[in-house]
């Protein structure tokens, strides 16, 4: 059985195919995630699903987060195998990153140098963070190699840093959808 779309829904009558939810939210901030949906709900429900929905999905996140978020295998022995500075530039929350950094051991990979959207005022899509990571790190952003999971924010992120007179080179051409 070949499956060409899966169908994420969430409690309040949304429905997203995977290729539009991954485009859309992969790589925001919570902030924006929750912004995203409720302005999908006005505009395709006709209403707020904010008091509906907020608390009861919130809940269901992090219980998934606590009871099925395991590492990738051989990702420790990868990031310890960096030999130059690096940080966690996320636009998850502090403590959510915090958690899952720990649950999964990377923590004290990265430490002090995690850093999040909490961590400045512009969030992904804009460069801030990673211009951020860079100076705590004490290297120039021009000497940085940022490895990003999600092709719209490296989309942005390419875009935003050569809008900043960065120069950047996006070798990611295994990723359907990465248009640069």
């Amino acid at each position: 059985l070949e499956f060409r779309r899966v169908l994420f829904r969430s409690d309040a009558g949304l429905v997203y195919d995977r290729q539009e939810y991954m485009f859309r939210f992969m790589g925001t901030s919570e902030a924006e995630w929750w912004e995203g949906l409720e302005r999908d709900a006005i505009a395709r429900l006709g209403r707020s699903i904010a008091n509906d929905v907020r608390g009861p999905l919130a809940e269901r996140m992090r219980e998934a987060v606590l009871t099925k978020l395991v590492e990738i295998p051989g990702a420790s022995a990868t990031i310890a195998g960096v030999r130059h500075p690096k940080a966690v530039a996320s636009s998850s929350a502090a403590e959510s990153l915090h958690l899952k950094l720990k649950m999964v051991g990377h923590w004290d990979l990265f430490a002090p140098h995690v850093y999040s959207a909490d961590d400045v005022a512009a969030t992904k899509p804009a460069p801030d963070l990673f211009l951020h990571a860079a100076r705590k790190l004490g290297v120039e952003a021009t000497h940085c190699l940022v490895i990003e999971d999600s092709v719209k924010m490296a989309e942005y992120l390419r875009k935003g840093l050569c809008e900043e007179g960065y120069v950047v080179d996006v070798a990611n051409s295994g990723i359907d959808g990465l248009h640069m």
